[in-house]
């Protein structure tokens, strides 16, 4: 009897552990799911603080909004791809910033006209930003430890925050870092500029190129000929970033959009179609443009950035702190571009567009990343 009772009770167990096993499994797929799918207040201010580290007294941060983007797993964690949306709005004049007062002081010294005009020019570039709230989307990653997350609730799991950059192969994540000494480094940048400037320097770039390819831009037009509205590019950019795009298509299905986005942008800033230079755009929606019009130049076979300088429209500009809107944002180690929409010497914002709709317009440039990204800047006898 009492053998009897053993495996009835033994029996009773394996049908409960049984019945556990599959239940506790399920919960686990569930948690993961839920946490995969939610962002919390935590991870929020994660996110909004970092972006209160990377403006300091510059920027005043107001309303938000986000969106998960993409969910991705490994063996071991759960990666939640994020952008958020903040209105963000530029407090601090020109004058008051440390590259402005770098420049200042070699002016002070030397009282040369040129250091003043470039003065001008950045001030006028700058002021039209001032107090004006202006939306802008930083891109992060969380990374979620997936035993955490068995065994946790939502608001009890370790998320992880990087900062993330966009890349046509996928995102690449980096470890938040902050340049305690931004103003000084902005500050022997205007110094260091100014002196450039006394030398003759900094147009170094633009004459080489106008050298080298004087008769590329003599048969279409006059050097003091200004065609391209950079602000009109910009705008273009901003206003259009988050429209479908046209490529990938039935007729290009491994195409991208990026460089066909630039390409509109920059036409809409006024650089003229080139059929002979093969730099149109399609005749029908998602049809085949020119070569340099949709491609971006990496595959060297063509593509827009190279279209670009080989006009001497652009040059490749080695600081970054020099860009401003209407210049073109490439990524030298993969095949993407994108246009930028603002520079002050500190930030740089941009409009891109991939294979997806992007879900905002201008987008933050992580200087993390400056190891993957060339700027290329109008020349100055483009520019209307």
């Amino acid at each position: 009897m009492f053998s009897k009772f053993r495996k009835a009770l033994l029996g009773g167990l394996l049908a409960v552990i049984i019945a556990i096993g599959p239940l506790d499994v399920s919960a686990a797929e569930i948690n993961i799911k839920e946490i995969s799918r939610n962002i919390n207040n935590a991870q929020v201010n994660l996110m909004l603080e970092d972006i209160k580290n990377i403006n300091g007294q510059r920027y005043s941060v107001g309303s938000y909004d986000y969106t998960i983007v993409g969910i991705r797993y490994d063996d071991n964690y759960i990666y939640q791809d994020v952008d958020i949306e903040v209105e963000e709005t530029l407090l601090q004049s020109p004058e008051e910033s440390a590259y402005f007062k770098g420049i200042e002081k070699i002016y002070d010294e030397t009282q040369n006209e040129n250091l003043l005009e470039y003065m001008k020019e950045f001030s006028t570039e700058i002021e039209q930003y001032i107090n004006v709230p202006a939306k802008t989307a930083y891109s992060y990653t969380f990374r979620i430890p997936k035993k955490e997350v068995m065994i946790k609730s939502n608001s009890g799991v370790d998320k992880e925050l990087f900062r993330r950059d966009y890349f046509e192969e996928g995102d690449r994540i980096s470890p938040l870092s902050y340049d305690k000494n931004l103003d000084e480094a902005l500050f022997i940048q205007g110094v260091n500029d100014a002196r450039n400037i006394l030398e003759n320097k900094v147009n170094l770039s633009e004459y080489d190129l106008k050298k080298d390819s004087i008769f590329d831009f003599e048969n279409s037009f006059s050097r003091s000929s200004g065609f391209y509205n950079r602000l009109a590019a910009r705008d273009y950019a901003k206003a259009h970033g988050t429209d479908q795009p046209e490529y990938p298509s039935k007729q290009i299905p491994n195409g991208s959009d990026c460089a066909n986005f630039v390409s509109k942008c920059l036409n809409n800033g006024g650089i003229p179609i080139d059929r002979s230079g093969k730099w149109y755009p399609a005749s029908t929606w998602g049809g085949w443009p020119g070569d340099y019009w949709f491609r971006t130049g990496y595959n060297k076979n063509g593509g827009v950035v190279p279209y670009m300088t080989s006009k001497s429209y652009f040059y490749n500009e080695t600081n970054w702190r020099n860009v401003f809107a209407g210049s073109i944002l490439y990524r030298t180690n993969t095949s993407h571009v994108g246009l930028v929409t603002y520079g002050d010497g500190a930030k740089i914002k941009y409009s891109h567009h991939s294979t997806k709709r992007k879900p905002y317009s201008e987008y933050n440039w992580n200087p993390n990343g400056n190891e993957y990204a060339t700027f290329y800047k109008p020349m100055s006898w483009i520019l209307k």
